[in-house]
């Protein structure tokens, strides 16, 4: 008995003075270059579904009053460099490491021999009380199964070359169960375009309502004007520079208050032609009359101009009125 008890104590004795990589079976000294740093793990939850990512945060905090610089040798753009300065080790509920998937593991390769010809390291300095934060998803580490239990402690390798070793404080536990992907709902989005039947909406409201500077807006004069025989001879006869003044004299005559005003008004077709640069809307107007009001049927026609639709065109013909 006092054999065995001895040998124990001497077992211990060696793990302590020899910290022991049993993943690459290589021996690491222990905080002799000044690594005084303290390594803790975070996970966000404790149970993920099958089909996510199993995010584990290392923390490196700096808890001396003096700077410490340390190596990482992993390139987030080359999965090679993964489990060199972070170790994280997953054990099954019954003390077993889980299946490994690191490349250079599965060649049974050393992390020196990864570190040869990484030329992508980088030095981290932290200044006292400064935390430098690395994550890696466990599921590139390790076959982890639906259904299973592990726990994960991490070893950190702050100077690979002179094998310094430390250990996490903490270990987490974590769950794996099954789970389908449901792929998120998208919400669709409104068209936001202004058809050419909500176009002759507006426009007709505005001059319901003697909003004239909302009207104007939605022709284009320079067409417009055709479908008003008084003023297209004029137009046409007048000289360029003269012809603005016969525009301006045209929009004063569709400002001004009509007799005849709208009193309704609906929608009977929208046409968009294949090529969505043209467009007919059809409109049943009812206008005020001294003895019984007016129906008219009107074919306005619409071109999309930088994206909008403008009023090129107005034909009115008489119509019987609703029943």
């Amino acid at each position: 008995m006092k054999f065995k008890i001895s040998f124990l104590k001497a077992f211990f004795v060696l793990l302590l003075l020899f910290p022991f990589n049993f993943l690459t079976g290589e021996i690491y000294e222990t905080d002799k270059s000044g690594f005084n740093l303290t390594v803790s793990l975070h996970m966000d939850k404790t149970s993920f579904a099958s089909f996510e990512e199993i995010p584990l945060k290392v923390r490196i905090i700096n808890t001396m009053p003096w700077s410490i610089a340390f190596t990482v040798y992993e390139n987030p753009n080359d999965d090679k460099t993964i489990y060199t300065t972070f170790q994280p080790i997953v054990y099954d509920m019954k003390g077993k490491e889980a299946p490994t998937l690191v490349p250079y593991r599965l060649e049974n390769k050393t992390v020196e021999d990864v570190i040869r010809f990484n030329k992508n390291k980088r030095v981290i300095e932290l200044m006292p009380g400064d935390v430098f934060i690395y994550t890696v998803d466990l599921k590139k580490l390790y076959k982890l199964d639906a259904g299973e239990r592990y726990r994960v402690r991490s070893l950190f390798l702050p100077d690979i070359p002179n094998r310094n070793i430390l250990y996490s404080a903490n270990e987490l536990n974590f769950s794996v169960y099954f789970g389908s992907y449901l792929a998120p709902r998208i919400i669709p989005k409104a068209n936001k375009e202004i058809l050419p039947s909500e176009t002759v909406q507006l426009l007709l409201i505005a001059e319901r309502d003697s909003k004239w500077d909302r009207m104007i807006k939605y022709l284009n004069l320079s067409e417009f004007i055709n479908s008003y025989p008084e003023y297209v001879r004029m137009y046409s006869m007048a000289p360029q520079n003269e012809k603005p003044d016969v525009i301006q004299r045209f929009v004063r005559y569709l400002s001004q208050k009509k007799s005849d005003y709208i009193v309704n008004f609906r929608v009977i077709e929208e046409v968009i032609m294949p090529d969505n640069k043209y467009a007919y809307v059809y409109v049943k107007v009812e206008r005020y009359g001294k003895r019984i009001n007016k129906f008219y049927k009107y074919k306005y026609a619409l071109e999309k101009v930088n994206g909008v639709w403008e009023i090129n065109s107005l034909e009115a013909t008489e119509a019987e009125g609703d029943r």
